[in-house]
């Protein structure tokens, strides 16, 4: 961590739910899988339609 990161770092964690916070960012990160492909954003489109809809 750089010097001038430090106090940032400090005055994130007196912040409310701080604590909480990078405990979802660290179980966020266990949730990745490194192996998984992004579909292209035409996988996406009968979805988007579908919620489009009138």
């Amino acid at each position: 961590m750089s010097p001038t990161a430090k106090p940032s770092a400090s005055a994130f964690l007196h912040t409310p739910f701080a604590r909480q916070a990078l405990e979802l960012r660290r179980l966020d990160d266990l949730g990745k899988d490194p192996t998984s492909q992004t579909p292209p954003l035409e996988h996406y489109y009968p979805r988007l339609e579908r919620l489009l809809e009138p």
